[in-house]
């Protein structure tokens, strides 16, 4: 739709009013500018990466990305074995990493930030530490008015939904670790059980 939009609007550059054509010209920007936002949101939310190389290709080029687009010493570490794991399963691994660094970037006042996996044969665990200036380990998930998740919240409900648990914990000497822990048979159950027949 946004570049059907693009097209018609860069049709109306060639009007003989100039009052037109300066419109045309600025809608024309902010069009090609929304088409870039979509794409970049896109490529967020499910990066090809983890389709086509899985889990542990995917957050090395997350911790990649964010120290090059935000100034972060991230550091990344994988222990035990890469095999891919339901793609299901990966995307929320993923997106849990995705938005514990999001959060480091927006709130924490960091200068670094690790992404540590830990694969074990029966649980995945993955810790996201800063050095900033800390979180409250007991604070309240926040909602919004339709009771649905932001932040922590919503890290915490996507770990849950596979049946795992997620928490958040002083670092030290300073800093906040998010730690999700999900064990791997039981999330396949509910993989398997909400896939469609």
């Amino acid at each position: 739709m946004l570049f059907a939009q693009l097209l018609r609007v860069t049709a109306l550059k060639s009007s003989d009013h100039a009052s037109v054509r300066a419109v045309a010209e600025s809608l024309e920007h902010s069009t090609v500018e929304a088409i870039e936002s979509v794409r970049r949101l896109a490529l967020e939310l499910r990066p090809p990466s983890l389709d086509d190389l899985g889990l542990w290709a995917a957050l090395g080029d997350l911790a990649q990305r964010y120290g090059e687009q935000h100034d972060l010493d991230v550091t990344y570490d994988w222990q035990g074995p890469r095999e891919r794991l339901p793609a299901e399963l990966e995307l929320v691994l993923y997106r849990i990493a995705q938005e514990a660094v999001t959060n480091v970037v927006k709130h924490a006042r960091a200068s670094r930030a690790s992404i540590d996996v830990e694969r074990q044969r029966d649980e995945v665990t993955i810790t996201i530490t800063d050095n900033g200036v800390g979180i409250d380990s007991g604070i309240a998930p926040v909602r919004d008015e339709r009771g649905l998740g932001l932040g922590i919240f919503g890290m915490v409900e996507r770990t849950t939904l596979v049946g795992g648990y997620l928490r958040v914990v002083p670092a030290s000497p300073r800093g906040t670790s998010i730690v999700a822990v999900v064990p791997l048979a039981h999330a396949e159950r509910i993989m398997e059980r909400s896939s469609p027949r």
